[in-house]
């Protein structure tokens, strides 16, 4: 799983905020637009990751094959706004609708998303998706 930042259009406002609990394991206490954040096993690190960011009035979608396997009231719990907090159901492959066209599609029109990356992920689909 991992948690995937993508660039702004305001070049001033570089960082996106995290939870205060979660700035100090952070380079700079928050997620810099562009970057990308891998968070092994934890659903729930991953969405408070995320959650600040949403309550300031971020998008933050979160990408799976099939349907996400979480529960919307888990994220509410750790304070995602589920007004900004869509899950999107990507289909196996790289065509349209697969995973890495959904999440580039997203990389493109959101501040963060939350992604799971199918077990076969082609290595020049990610090298792509991490470059933008």
């Amino acid at each position: 799983m991992m948690a995937v930042v993508c660039p702004g259009a305001l070049a001033g406002d570089r960082l996106l905020p995290v939870l205060p609990c979660l700035a100090p394991l952070l380079p700079e206490g928050g997620l810099r637009r562009g970057s990308v954040v891998e968070v092994a096993g934890s659903t729930s690190l991953a969405l408070a990751l995320a959650a600040a960011a949403s309550d300031a009035g971020s998008w933050c979608p979160a990408v799976a094959v099939g349907r996400p396997a979480l529960h919307p009231e888990a994220a509410v719990e750790l304070g995602m706004c589920l007004e900004r907090f869509p899950l999107v159901a990507a289909r196996p492959g790289s065509g349209p609708g697969g995973w890495p066209w959904v999440v580039a599609a997203l990389l493109d029109a959101v501040d963060v998303v939350v992604a799971w990356p199918p077990t076969l992920l082609r290595p020049g689909d990610a090298h792509r998706l991490v470059a933008r």
